[in-house]
């Protein structure tokens, strides 16, 4: 007996963590150079900036959710959302449509009750998005896409906070950058990752001191709708 009640207990304070922790989101913004290096695009992009990879709740104690409900995505319901997201939400690998899906089955089916819908989720990222430059940010600092430079991490957060007011996250793979996320949190509003979850078990730390901002590639993007 005395067995079964601690690890009654044991599930009881487990549950009690989960209720306890704050949500927020992470907007994830990838650099489509990079991703096409990583993911061995056929046609990588161009003319294309920083493009939405997705808008991901999280908890403030390093915990997320995920698969949240058994809502599949409808295309329809993007209504006129959809010339947006081919725009600003392409995949780099394959079909948008897959994409979408994955990322609202994922990720967007927890996002509720700040964003209940389909179509909410989806509006508020590209939302977030249009009022959240990046390209404007760090050109604003001098900091432009070259194969040749390197630059400190720290002063593209620093770019980033002066120009738009809050700091995010940068990741990179092998040197080069790849994306940027910033906070959101539960009223919607942006605010320094920081301060949006400090638990050891956060991802609020940059994955390099010093990145590549590679240059565009000279070939057009090809991802099927």
């Amino acid at each position: 007996m005395a067995r079964w009640s601690k690890a009654i207990l044991l599930a009881l304070g487990a549950l009690a963590s989960m209720a306890s922790a704050e949500p927020f989101f992470y907007l994830v913004r990838q650099w489509p150079t990079t991703a096409c290096e990583m993911y061995h695009c056929q046609d990588p992009p161009q003319g294309l900036g920083f493009s939405i990879h997705g808008l991901w709740p999280n908890n403030d104690d390093g915990t997320f959710p995920s698969f949240c409900s058994r809502k599949k995505f409808r295309r329809s319901d993007l209504g006129e959302l959809i010339d947006d997201m081919n725009k600003y939400w392409p995949s780099v690998k394959g079909s948008n449509e897959v994409f979408w899906t994955h990322e609202w089955e994922k990720h967007g089916t927890c996002a509720g009750p700040q964003l209940p819908t389909e179509h909410e989720y989806f509006a508020a990222a590209l939302q977030l998005h249009k009022t959240l430059n990046i390209e404007d940010g760090l050109s604003a600092a001098n900091i432009v896409p070259s194969n040749n430079a390197a630059y400190d991490t720290a002063d593209l957060v620093a770019a980033l906070k002066d120009s738009l007011g809050f700091a995010p996250i940068i990741t990179c793979h092998n040197g080069s950058l790849e994306e940027v996320w910033f906070c959101i949190n539960e009223d919607l509003d942006v605010e320094d990752c920081d301060q949006a979850c400090t638990a050891p078990a956060c991802h609020n730390q940059h994955t390099c001191p010093r990145v590549r901002y590679p240059e565009p590639k000279q070939t057009a993007l090809t991802a099927a709708a």
